[in-house]
């Protein structure tokens, strides 16, 4: 009788244990850590006659899109000191395609603009439409 109540007693110790463990690791009411890009927003430039948006996300996700059609272009972006990589994930454009681009910040009538500048890329579609001066939406 002995031999099993210790048994019960480590088994029930044992799964409290774990219980506690796992509901600690699952706990939703702890926000996850986010980052955020210095750079995030919405962007707009013309070309031409047209309005273009440059969307850089939070999460380091971007997309290009033209007046207000759905994004054509799209992917991830990292930043290094004062240059931006964009890596297309799409398949519209130059899937999987990295391209290297300076950027400035400054502003203009009181409205954040990011200056974009050609390093490296081999999406022309990407160059024609990144390079330039994009105003903060």
């Amino acid at each position: 009788m002995k031999k099993s109540f210790l048994i019960l007693t480590l088994f029930i110790g044992f799964s409290a244990f774990i219980f506690n463990s796992c509901s600690k690791s699952s706990d939703s009411s702890t926000p996850a850590s986010t980052s955020v890009s210095p750079v995030g927003g919405i962007w707009q430039t013309m070309i031409s006659t047209s309005s273009f948006y440059l969307t850089l996300n939070n999460d380091y996700s971007y997309s290009f899109s033209r007046n207000t059609a759905a994004p054509y272009e799209g992917g991830t972006y990292t930043l290094a000191d004062t240059t931006i990589t964009f890596v297309s994930t799409t398949a519209s454009a130059c899937p999987g395609m990295h391209g290297l681009y300076s950027y400035k910040i400054d502003t203009v009538n009181s409205t954040p603009r990011i200056n974009i500048a050609l390093m490296s890329d081999s999406c022309s579609t990407r160059i024609t439409i990144a390079v330039g001066k994009w105003l903060k939406k």
